[in-house]
């Protein structure tokens, strides 16, 4: 009964934490077109506040609506940044890997460069969405006694 429980609670979180992704992707794409847009920021500074405002409202959400951590406990944040900043690296390699594969030692005729791009992106997305889920449930959101004192 009880690793029926812990998968249905698995599902229950993957499930919030994926609609959550979505709501602040669409935050952070909505807040860098009107950014850039409306305000005429240049891209580099759109997209910068764009990604931070998505990042903290996905911090928020997770915390409370995935992850159910009401309590503050020390050091959470910081650990959402290091895991962010660390699967933004992984996503901006995998997307530039997959294109460079696809692109110059795999020729894939009927594949268009659109089409490269994109398969790329989804691919690199979805592996930063399984480490992030991950590093949340595992890492950012364990309970404080879980947790290592060094971070």
């Amino acid at each position: 009964m009880q690793v029926k429980s812990a998968r249905a609670q698995l599902h229950h979180e993957l499930s919030r934490f994926i609609i959550i992704g979505i709501i602040a992707t669409l935050f952070d794409f909505s807040l860098y077109s009107i950014g850039h847009r409306w305000l005429n920021l240049p891209y580099a500074m759109a997209k910068t506040f764009s990604f931070i405002c998505g990042s903290c409202l996905a911090y928020f959400l997770n915390k409370h609506f995935t992850f159910k951590q009401e309590k503050h406990q020390a050091g959470q944040m910081l650990r959402f940044v290091i895991l962010y900043v660390l699967t933004m690296l992984v996503n901006v390699a995998v997307n530039s890997s997959s294109i460079a594969l696809l692109t110059q030692k795999i020729s894939i005729a009927w594949l268009t460069k659109s089409e490269i791009l994109i398969f790329s992106f989804v691919i690199a997305t979805g592996t930063s969405t399984v480490l992030n889920f991950i590093g949340q449930k595992f890492w950012v959101f364990k309970s404080a006694k879980q947790i290592p004192e060094f971070v």
